[in-house]
């Protein structure tokens, strides 16, 4: 939706966690946004101090639907190594982040979320951790998209040092 209002002239740019798909739009990178992993409080990933790519290879990994950017950023970051993203245990997808990590705090399995979703306690939910994880690819891109003939990139530069100056330590 964001991509057809700034094609319609409807708006001069969006801030997007995905690369603009034609060459009528540009881009100004931001920031690398790190997912977290939301697990239950009482699961063995507790006690661990670091979390790999090893440790969720047998875990089940609860997503966003199909049509979510996010569901293929995780899989991506992933690398399809984990059981569950691979098809050989049953998938739960949901619609939104809250119910994914609701989903979580029901014991049904961990999750990866965007860290600005972390970011003052927005997902917070009972029974359930939320934490940093070591996986090198684990995080997304997020961008000022706009359109090439925009008059005014100096006003969006601008707006782009904005948002950079008042981001949380949870990004970089």
């Amino acid at each position: 939706q964001l991509l057809s209002q700034l094609n319609d002239h409807q708006i001069d740019g969006a801030l997007l966690a995905t690369a603009p798909p034609d060459d009528d739009l540009k881009e100004i990178r931001l920031f690398r946004e790190p997912f977290w992993l939301a697990h239950p409080r009482d699961h063995v990933l507790y006690e661990k101090d670091e979390i790999t790519l090893e440790d969720l290879k047998d875990e089940r990994i609860l997503l966003l639907s199909q049509e979510h950017c996010l569901t293929e950023q995780v899989t991506s970051a992933c690398r399809i190594a984990n059981r569950a993203l691979a098809g050989t245990v049953p998938r739960l997808n949901a619609s939104s982040l809250d119910t994914l990590v609701q989903l979580v705090g029901m014991g049904l399995g961990v999750t990866l979320v965007p860290a600005l979703s972390v970011h003052g306690g927005r997902l917070a939910a009972d029974g359930v951790v939320l934490r940093e994880v070591e996986i090198p690819d684990a995080y997304r891109e997020i961008r000022l998209v706009y359109r090439s003939s925009f008059p005014r990139l100096s006003a969006l530069k601008l707006f782009a040092d904005i948002v950079c100056d008042v981001l949380p330590n949870t990004v970089n």
